[in-house]
């Protein structure tokens, strides 16, 4: 069975005899010689390039891998810092699309974008071999953009999203591989906010997949089991930053990283108030309670913040950034103790 990596590389080739054929551009292409304002690959910010460069079809395929590495910065600015000028240069290079915002939209500058860069891609291993920068550069585009046309069904089909960002970081090229950093940045983001919203037992659950991005399993946390140990939320927070901070000392993105780490913060914010600290497995508290208890008797972690009282102090989730600590006195002590017995009769 082929790994993740060769799988979505032939959803690639699967997705490339339909979308040539499908997402031609809606205006004639507009040849001409090559121009000398083309910047050199991951030279030149898309803000600093002339859209009515990015509208023509450059015969060299040089030019062409040029135009195609600046427009794929403009969508992912577009996408993830809502750039209007970055949307403008997108727009001049795939032409208007239909509706203007959302998911929809955003599926259908993919398809258009994953059509160009196989176009360019075939022209510069035609003309300049596979081995040059620009065939290389175009064969990452294909890779990235494919993966983000490919709708996961299923963990593994996510892993091979997933991994496949994660390779091109390792093994493409360095503009192609900046991008690669921002779709794991975008992902575990989007990770972080369906968990933020899910209820508190199945926050977890949907946060643990931020652990793909970071080359870890998150199947024994899926579970829930007794024995898991769960990541701390400052550890999901940092996997959000780390595809990013490379990206600081870019000549593209390094204007650009303070933006993406303020629309970060909020929601590193929330991670960290809403995920319950780690905590003891489940076995090891019980254990110390109860050491008769049989394998398999105890329920799974329900992820409710742990409350432990102990010398006449009230601690609500400790270790947690927001958690809570209440000095008691005799008669509140007595009350709680009172509480937790009735709660558990």
């Amino acid at each position: 069975m082929p790994g993740p990596v060769p799988r979505i590389r032939h959803v690639a080739s699967a997705l490339a005899a339909v979308l040539v054929a499908a997402c031609a551009p809606r205006e004639a292409p507009r040849h001409g010689p090559p121009s000398e304002a083309a910047p050199a690959l991951g030279t030149r910010p898309w803000s600093a390039v002339d859209p009515e460069w990015l509208a023509r079809r450059p015969a060299d395929p040089v030019e062409a891998a040029a135009q195609l590495d600046v427009a794929l910065d403009a969508f992912d600015a577009a996408r993830l810092l809502r750039d209007d000028g970055a949307r403008e240069r997108l727009e001049a290079y795939v032409g208007p699309w239909s509706p203007s915002h959302g998911p929809l939209a955003t599926a259908e500058v993919t398809e258009r974008l994953l059509a160009r860069a196989l176009d360019v891609a075939d022209a510069a291993a035609t003309r300049l071999g596979t081995d040059h920068a620009a065939h290389a550069f175009a064969a990452d585009a294909v890779t990235l953009l494919a993966a983000d046309t490919y709708m996961p069904v299923d963990a593994e089909e996510l892993l091979a999203r997933v991994e496949a960002y994660r390779t091109v970081v390792a093994l493409g090229t360095a503009p192609a591989a900046d991008n690669a950093r921002l779709r794991l940045f975008d992902f575990v983001r989007g990770v972080l906010a369906d968990a933020a919203a899910a209820p508190a037992p199945r926050r977890y659950e949907i946060a643990s997949f931020a652990l793909l991005v970071a080359g870890r399993d998150p199947a024994p946390i899926l579970a829930r089991p007794p024995r898991a140990t769960y990541p701390a939320p400052q550890d999901l927070v940092q996997i959000l930053y780390d595809p990013i901070e490379p990206l600081v000392d870019t000549a593209v993105w390094g204007g650009t990283i303070g933006r993406l780490r303020q629309r970060a913060k909020r929601l590193a914010g929330t991670t960290m108030a809403l995920l319950p600290a780690p905590r003891r497995p489940l076995t090891e508290l019980v254990g110390r309670i109860a050491p008769a208890v049989p394998p398999g008797f105890l329920p799974s972690e329900s992820l409710a913040p742990v409350l432990v009282v102990r010398d006449g102090k009230a601690a609500v989730d400790p270790g947690h950034p927001t958690g809570v600590r209440i000095r008691l006195d005799a008669d509140r002590g007595a009350a709680l103790a009172a509480a937790l017995e009735g709660a558990l009769a």
